[in-house]
């Protein structure tokens, strides 16, 4: 019912009134809509065609989190940190609304080739992502630590090998307060000396 108001249509509407080009551009926009179609089906129906865009990561500005589809489109700048989605920080959004895209962003499309990098079963155990310095971007895992890492691809190689030194941490009772992989070594700077 939305799609159709969105459109601008009406059920009982003349078919022959109907400017398909205008209401496929009314459906673009609303940022929730990716692709549109609108096909006629005798002289009686007409047949409405859209996909979604799917929020893929917040980027948080300010107090709240704007979801980001994977085209980079803003959404929704109406989001609370509700859904289990990477949350990238230090994205300059000042000015922008749902709609707007964050390709031109700098920051941002160095940040989408990391998340696109990373893959979905790391990304899973990343809180936040921050570039508010692209060429010293640091992660925040589920847990809290925070990480310094290398490069993205530098980082999946050696994420299990992060995971592993982890456990063992916790297992010795020791609090990271961060963890430096941008060298060959792993540095750990514990909470407590």
């Amino acid at each position: 019912e939305q799609i159709i108001k969105t459109a601008g249509l009406a059920p009982a509407m003349n078919i022959f009134s109907v400017n398909r080009e205008s209401a496929v551009e009314n459906l673009f926009k609303e940022p929730h809509i990716k692709n549109a179609n609108i096909e006629f089906e005798g002289l009686y129906k007409i047949k409405i065609i859209v996909s979604e865009r799917i929020p893929k990561y917040y980027v948080k500005a300010g107090l709240a989190f704007y979801e980001i589809a994977e085209d980079g489109i803003i959404i929704s700048t109406e989001g609370m940190g509700e859904k289990d989605l990477p949350i990238i920080t230090g994205i300059d959004t000042a000015g922008l609304v749902a709609g707007n895209s964050l390709l031109t962003n700098d920051n941002y499309f160095v940040a989408q080739k990391w998340l696109t990098q990373l893959g979905e079963k790391i990304l899973k155990n990343i809180s936040e992502i921050n570039f508010s310095s692209v060429q010293n971007p640091y992660l925040i895992l589920f847990n809290g630590e925070k990480v310094y890492p290398k490069s993205a691809d530098d980082f999946k190689k050696r994420y299990d090998f992060l995971n592993a030194l982890l456990d063992n941490l916790r297992k010795n009772n020791v609090e990271p307060f961060y963890l430096d992989m941008r060298g060959d070594h792993i540095v750990v700077r514990p909470k407590k000396f």
